[in-house]
């Protein structure tokens, strides 16, 4: 069964729902890297900023986005899917593509 995702009020991604694109990563959400903090507080902040409400606890994520490379935390996601229980061919919510995006770069 695919995770539970949810975004804030301009989209919400379920199977089936209305999919908004993915914004480049805003000046303001520096990347793990540029911030000067550690990767876990890092991504537990970019959660709850992004409102990303999955069934792995942040360390987890970390854990499975630190096993991934680069091309493999890029459109179309193959692979992160099925890491985090989506289906192949189900679209990964835009939340969680900002947050993989952000983290890539």
């Amino acid at each position: 069964a695919p995770l539970a995702v949810a975004v804030g009020p301009r989209g919400v991604t379920t199977a089936g729902a209305r999919r908004r694109a993915v914004a480049p990563p805003r000046p303001g959400a520096a990347s793990p890297t540029q911030a000067g903090v550690s990767l876990d507080a890092w991504l537990r902040k970019r959660l709850f900023q992004l409102r990303v409400t999955i069934a792995l606890g942040p360390k987890e994520l970390l854990s499975v986005l630190q096993k991934l490379d680069d091309e493999q935390l890029a459109p179309p996601f193959a692979e992160a899917k099925l890491w985090l229980g989506f289906d192949e061919q189900e679209p990964m919510p835009a939340a969680l593509e900002q947050l993989m995006t952000e983290y890539r770069a």
